[in-house]
């Protein structure tokens, strides 16, 4: 929340010395005017913000291996990861409990680009590794940095990078580098009122392996906030329906984890709808 009380402020301050300096005070209904500007001026400051961000990220390595996360990337993507979703006029709205403070996987259902942003705002007692496509990591500005993250690619077309991937992510949990969020449903939801996406049992494989408490989430909204953007905000909903301990699913298979783990997601969904 740093960075967006930073450009609040300057927000502020900006709209507040066009309207002094310029003499508008004179007039007292001009203070409307001041009050407008400010969220237009947020986002210039935003766009400001991002200009020093996009040179650093030019100049981050992007090839080889990231053993533990940058702590400072980490802090700005975080960090940017509050802002944005706030551009948009969603708001978070959370219940259930508290993310552990023990390295955990993280799943939850996929409707928008915008789903790992809470995750990753909310567990503030350490750094999330997303499982996420190649193809996130050479976006331009966000891929250099989720890079040095310690994001982990997983390519669901080759079986063997995919395994590769599955155990870096069990490994960055049992390290204690790292916990991990990964969306089971592979790929995201485009019509979510149609109900969830079949959930890979795959998936699962990097708690069994890691041995560690699976925090099962449910998001809500989250493909509504572009959509909503022009014209309203979105309520957006991060609900941690259960914390399951390895201790309850130890004897299970990755299926009927992953059933178990979709069938209360679904629950909660439909709770909300």
């Amino acid at each position: 929340m740093v960075v967006n009380t930073i450009l609040l402020i300057l927000a502020v301050a900006t709209s507040g010395s066009i309207y002094y300096f310029t003499g508008l005070y004179n007039q007292w209904w001009w203070i409307f005017l001041f009050i407008l500007a400010i969220p237009i001026l947020y986002v210039i400051w935003f766009l400001i913000y991002l200009i020093p961000i996009t040179i650093v990220s030019w100049f981050l390595p992007t090839k080889e291996e990231v053993k533990k996360p940058n702590r400072i990337c980490y802090w700005f993507v975080r960090q940017t990861c509050y802002v944005v979703p706030h551009l948009f006029r969603a708001f978070f709205k959370t219940s259930g409990p508290k993310f552990p403070n023990e390295r955990c996987l993280i799943i939850s259902n996929h409707t928008s680009n915008f789903d790992p942003m809470p995750i990753i705002w909310f567990a503030k007692n350490h750094p999330i590794a997303c499982v996420t496509k190649p193809e996130n990591m050479k976006l331009p500005i966000a891929g250099p940095f989720i890079w040095n993250c310690g994001f982990i690619p997983i390519d669901r077309e080759n079986d063997f990078n995919a395994v590769k991937s599955i155990i870096k992510a069990a490994n960055d949990i049992k390290k204690d580098i790292a916990s991990v969020y990964i969306c089971p449903e592979g790929t995201r939801n485009h019509h979510p009122e149609n109900g969830m996406l079949d959930w890979h049992a795959g998936s699962f494989k990097i708690a069994f392996k890691a041995q560690c408490p699976i925090v099962v989430v449910a998001q809500t909204n989250a493909h509504k906030i572009a959509k909503n953007f022009w014209y309203k905000h979105t309520n957006y909903y991060i609900d941690v329906v259960e914390i399951i301990p390895y201790e309850k699913y130890k004897d299970w298979n990755t299926q009927s984890l992953a059933n178990y783990c979709k069938e209360i997601v679904q629950k909660k969904l439909e709770e909300r709808s």
